[in-house]
């Protein structure tokens, strides 16, 4: 477990380190299955079994714990000027910067919520032991939006299934344009 929420810690840090501190709207709090950025903007995503514990966290972003697979979930949104013309694909490099030797073992585009995103898959190691991500980006409005799962097996179902529920429900509610 300890693997795993250093991961998290280490991505939530990436955008001041990328961005400046901050420079960008990110999320703000989460309730219901939604993830709140501004007072009445929020995005949805998809109820997580049981099994998924929130995990209490200081930084700009939703995780969740699933003990049994030992891995976690998460989302985060990055908005404004600065993220408006990066490419998903630079975004997803900025997560993954902080495991050694990384390979991408898959890569390819998504839909969610009308917008075409990417996700992938990276193999890496954190503190010598090998984890997994499957990342999903997506543009919209503005925002940046991304989702990982973090898992210590490349192939365990029910991380992966949990996972596309979560991100297959997003939902932008509005049509407000960050600046």
């Amino acid at each position: 477990m300890i693997r795993i929420i250093v991961c998290l810690c280490v991505f939530s840090l990436l955008p001041s380190c990328l961005f400046g501190p901050n420079a960008l709207t990110g999320v703000m709090s989460y309730r219901n299955h939604k993830v709140y950025l501004k007072k009445n903007v929020y995005y949805t995503i998809g109820q997580l079994p049981d099994s998924w514990m929130r995990m209490k966290s200081d930084n700009k972003s939703i995780g969740f714990y699933n003990d049994s697979s030992q891995s976690a979930i998460a989302t985060d949104a990055f908005c404004g000027q600065k993220v408006r013309n990066i490419r998903l694909k630079h975004m997803s490099g900025g997560i993954i910067s902080g495991l050694e030797n990384r390979r991408i073992l898959f890569e390819s585009s998504i839909l969610l919520d009308g917008r075409k995103g990417l996700r992938q898959m990276v193999k890496g190691e954190l503190d010598g032991e090998i984890i997994y991500l499957d990342i999903v980006m997506v543009r919209k409005h503005g925002c940046i939006f991304d989702f990982y799962a973090i898992m210590p097996k490349e192939q365990d179902c029910v991380v992966i299934n949990s996972f596309e529920t979560f991100f297959n429900g997003f939902r932008f509610n509005t049509n407000y344009q960050f600046d």
